[in-house]
């Protein structure tokens, strides 16, 4: 009886996983930040047996990943951040160590904005970009 219900299942959802497929391609900056998430869904078509387009690519809607860029990463002591548009009026960052340690603070008023971490150790920090409801995480190294 096991035996039946599991091939009944398995011809019932094989002509499903056959006939769409999904893959989603992930792009990343130079310091290895994600930008953008493009999602594909594929239709088997019936008809010739070719893969047809079922859905076009949909972007994915981050505007933080799309609008602040952090470099150097790794980094020898000095870290850029870039907005692709002016920041908020009450943007802002926070650098804390790994444990979660606060060690900098401070506004971000312009569309760079550059961090001197020529002082800490080596090791990886985590740094918190806040614009507006915007906020974005960074992992940084420091080599």
């Amino acid at each position: 009886m096991k035996g039946f219900i599991i091939s009944l299942c398995i011809c019932l959802l094989f002509p499903l996983a056959i006939m769409a497929q999904t893959s989603v391609v992930f792009e990343y900056d130079d310091a290895g930040n994600r930008v953008t998430r493009t999602i594909f869904t594929f239709k088997m078509s019936e008809a010739d047996s070719t893969i047809a387009e079922f859905d076009k690519p949909h972007q994915d809607e981050n505007p933080a990943a799309q609008r602040i860029v952090v470099y150097p990463n790794p980094t020898d002591g000095l870290v850029n951040i870039d907005f692709n548009l002016p920041p908020e009026p009450a943007a802002y960052y926070i650098l804390t160590a790994i444990n979660g340690a606060l060690i900098e603070q401070g506004n971000l008023t312009s569309t760079q904005t550059q961090l001197n971490l020529m002082n800490l150790g080596k090791g990886i920090y985590i740094l918190q970009v806040v614009s507006g409801a915007e906020k974005e995480r960074f992992k940084i190294v420091k080599q």
